[in-house]
């Protein structure tokens, strides 16, 4: 099969401090759910109190989730660090949304010095020093 275009966005976010943290459970359960419906893979990672989220898929259901995430309550500060169309594999096929917890802030600081592609390519490069719920 050959590479498709895919859109992907990678943003930066902060819980909510009036957000109780059993919170992000739910969200991870229903974004696999309504991902895995609609095309989309993604990574989320949380650091206790930043998310750091990479999502690709399809570009007007990526591009009109990301407005959906920017605007939810839940989250503060939201900053798009990438987003473009790209032509290849999906860098997380059959991960309708990883879940993956960072116990270093350095992990996320790392992603946010960065812009662009470099920024989602050390995210992805993250992956394994963190720990990922299947």
């Amino acid at each position: 099969m050959s590479p498709f275009p895919l859109y992907e966005v990678l943003y930066t976010s902060e819980l909510d401090p009036s957000v109780k943290v059993s919170t992000i459970a739910d969200i991870v359960r229903r974004a696999r759910l309504w991902n895995a419906a609609h095309e989309v893979t993604g990574l989320l990672v949380f650091d206790g109190g930043r998310f750091c989220h990479h999502l690709e898929g399809p570009a007007e259901v990526v591009h009109a989730l990301a407005l959906r995430i920017s605007a939810d309550a839940r989250h503060t500060g939201f900053r798009r660090l990438h987003a473009a169309t790209r032509i290849g594999p999906r860098r997380l096929e059959g991960h309708p949304l990883s879940y993956g917890l960072a116990y270093d802030e350095a992990e996320i600081d790392a992603v946010t010095a960065l812009s662009g592609v470099a920024a989602t390519e050390r995210l992805m490069q993250a992956l394994p020093r963190l720990e990922l719920e299947p």
